[in-house]
């Protein structure tokens, strides 16, 4: 989650610098990174494997069969 974080900041505030903005004033431009950071941060929460569920998912079809046979 820190991780996560910190790179949404680095990318948020990376992008406003990017040539096709035309920030009209400092606020503006402040408002943008952390618009932009809050997106990047919901993409990667979003896109994140979660290796406990996978971990979770393995085991099961293990279990299921160890109690049928």
């Amino acid at each position: 989650m820190k991780r996560n974080a910190v790179l949404s900041i680095i990318i948020g505030t990376l992008a406003t610098y990017l040539p096709f903005w035309e920030w009209s004033n400092t606020f503006a431009q402040i408002s943008g990174t952390v618009v932009i950071a809050m997106l990047v941060f919901y993409f990667l929460v979003g896109t994140e494997k979660d290796s406990v569920k996978r971990q979770l998912k393995q085991e099961s079809p293990k279990n299921n069969r160890t109690a049928l046979l």
